[in-house]
């Protein structure tokens, strides 16, 4: 009853949201919605299934972006790429050198809330029995705070989510139909290998190769989707917060807010540096360098019709890289 409650509420909020121009109207209102439940309701607002039906529709309509890739724009991709590994090198030091010499957190507590990826990939790679709360509280925490300041500081030139100008007919809607049933199962095999964002990855990657061998060429995913997936994102961020003790989070905030400060100065550093040498837009390469949330990194880079390819290039390769990190750096780990 609850999560229907919240999508409902979440909706009209949106919409509200939208009509007076705030910007990912939707996508806001789910995170306050959600929070709303969580802290003062003390009710559950998500369901299992929300995530994975979130990352299939953004996977798809993203891949379908890649129609339009060719060889030219692989020299400067490959480029920022670079620099995005020095951004993220930079600013997991940078947080590291802050929790373990200033705020006298473990060796190991410090690695696990500076690393930029799927918590629990690591968690499961080294074999983590039980985590420092204060761990979690970091990744909610800078998971939070990323889409916060994307929804509300984000691309300026927000042109919302284009509604599809061909009309859905039958043989849309069995695509569609075949296409969630086969990256639900897709996915669903990834999970069992831990690989972060799997159904977003799958239905991604899946997607882009059949764009470029001609069999999706007139095929488009309904606005009416890509909203609703908005909005279920929106409540899953504001939902993070739900069992976190109001002590557990004020004793860990200000370490929290440090940590993402830090990622988020490296992150406007590069991005306006290499702007200029680039010939990249600022809000590009911004997005492109954002430590993590792929997921809200999708939604907004594809409302506000930047290059949805270029952007989702560096957090695909970002997720691959830090999936391997903890294979090649398990057994230092272990001797922490």
């Amino acid at each position: 009853m609850y999560p229907f409650i919240s999508i409902v509420a979440t909706t009209l909020l949106g919409f509200f949201f939208n009509v007076i121009g705030v910007k990912y109207g939707f996508l806001l209102a789910g995170i306050l919605v959600s929070l709303f439940f969580v802290i003062y309701i003390k009710k559950e607002v998500t369901h299992r299934f929300y995530l994975p039906s979130v990352q299939i529709v953004l996977g798809i309509s993203t891949g379908l972006y890649f129609k339009d890739w060719s060889i030219d724009v692989l020299y400067v991709t490959a480029t920022s790429i670079i620099v995005m590994i020095l951004c993220l090198m930079l600013q997991s030091f940078l947080s590291f050198m802050w929790l373990h010499k200033k705020a006298n957190w473990s060796k190991v507590d410090s690695i696990l809330a500076v690393y930029p990826g799927s918590l629990a990939v690591v968690i499961d790679m080294f074999n983590i029995t039980k985590v420092s709360p204060k761990v979690m509280i970091t990744h909610i925490v800078r998971l939070f705070l990323l889409t916060i300041i994307l929804t509300l500081f984000g691309p300026a030139q927000y042109i919302g989510v284009e509604a599809v100008n061909h009309i859905f007919t039958m043989e849309s809607l069995i695509i569609l139909v075949t296409l969630l049933i086969l990256y639900t199962l897709l996915g669903r095999l990834l999970v069992s290998y831990r690989i972060p964002a799997p159904y977003l990855l799958v239905s991604m990657l899946t997607t882009i190769a059949l764009v470029k061998f001609g069999l999706l060429a007139s095929f488009a995913v309904p606005s009416l989707m890509i909203d609703s997936a908005t909005i279920v994102l929106g409540i899953l961020i504001g939902s993070l917060f739900a069992g976190v003790s109001l002590q557990g989070f004020k004793s860990s905030l200000k370490d929290s807010v440090v940590v993402f400060g830090l990622g988020m100065i490296c992150t406007v550093i590069f991005a306006m540096t290499f702007s200029k040498i680039l010939g990249i837009t600022f809000s590009q390469l911004f997005l492109s360098y954002a430590p993590g949330g792929i997921e809200t990194v999708t939604v907004i880079s594809v409302a506000s019709g930047l290059n949805v390819m270029f952007i989702l290039s560096h957090h695909l390769i970002r997720i691959l890289i830090l999936q391997l990190l903890p294979v090649l750096f398990v057994s230092k780990f272990q001797k922490l």
